[in-house]
């Protein structure tokens, strides 16, 4: 299996490999359970419902740490033949019921619920109980980034995502979230591409970053403290988070660009910034260049 499993990852490309998958999967259960098998035998099925089955009963488990590659094909809702309801019943199970299996995987299944059907109930909710957990100050239990993430840049109000984003970004700076970037970036990209109002509201931001909404209670606090030290500054760390964003949304304009430059050229050049894709810090000057680059 450790070396079906890698093969797996190029069985599209090569037929005979394909055909050694078939051939092992009849008689080999951990193949069958094995993560990338599965994302493979999702196009190879046509994205029928048994393979929504058997790739949501992988997430949560324990042996696979990095969910990003399952998340992300599962939030890919118009690759899958399966209808909607019944995508709703498979991961709202875990949701509504806890774990069925001997590991917790309602948290992920939160984090796709959240991002797929932001107007379901069940995700409004979700989204409540994350504004009540943030405003609960301390003595509350412990939650985790993976559907906190995906919860708050899929529910969230247009209007607050900026705002969410950024404070985020602030935690990274932190180090809280390690190497992990993946569950900022990619819930909050989404949410550009697919709502139009939350595209226009970080536009928006990024025309006045000094004034953003601050009503959410999602991320308020702890703020990185040479951020809090400096609060002259903050307006240009945000300028330059919502313009990498955009830009990587695809929505960035080439005039917003050279707009958006010409503000960041007026902070002192030596300002260090940190790009939240890549996870590099450098000088702010170093920035205004790429970024204009980018035109």
């Amino acid at each position: 299996m450790r070396i079906l499993s890698p093969l797996a990852t190029v069985a599209t490309k090569y037929p005979q490999v394909a055909e050694v998958l078939r051939n092992h999967a009849a008689s080999d259960t951990a193949l069958r359970r094995d993560r990338n098998f599965l994302l493979w035998a999702k196009q190879e099925n046509r994205g029928d419902i048994a393979a929504l089955r058997a790739l949501v009963g992988t997430i949560g488990h324990p042996d696979h740490r990095d969910e990003s590659a399952v998340i992300t094909s599962l939030v890919d809702i118009e690759s899958w033949n399966v209808r909607e309801e019944d995508f709703k019943t498979l991961l709202s199970w875990n949701i509504l019921n806890g774990s069925h299996n001997i590991w917790d995987s309602a948290e992920s299944q939160r984090a796709v619920y959240a991002q797929l059907f932001p107007d379901d109930p069940i995700s409004i909710e979700l989204y409540a109980d994350l504004e009540r957990w943030f405003s609960s100050g301390e003595g509350r239990r412990r939650r985790g980034w993976i559907d906190s993430l995906a919860i708050s840049f899929g529910v969230a109000p247009a209007e607050d995502i900026p705002i969410i984003a950024c404070r985020v970004h602030e935690r990274l700076q932190l180090g809280l979230l390690n190497r992990e970037m993946h569950l900022f970036t990619n819930p909050l990209l989404r949410r550009l591409r697919v709502d139009s109002e939350a595209s226009a509201a970080m536009t928006s931001a990024l025309a006045s970053p000094s004034s953003l909404r601050e009503d959410s209670p999602i991320f308020a606090q702890p703020v990185d403290p040479v951020i809090q030290a400096n609060p002259d500054l903050t307006p240009y760390r945000r300028a330059h988070v919502l313009a990498l964003t955009l830009k990587a949304a695809g929505h960035l304009r080439p005039n917003q660009i050279v707009e958006v430059a010409a503000f960041l050229q007026s902070a002192n050049p030596d300002l260090v910034v940190h790009d939240h894709f890549t996870n590099h810090e450098g000088p702010l000057r170093l920035a205004t260049i790429e970024l204009l680059g980018a035109s």
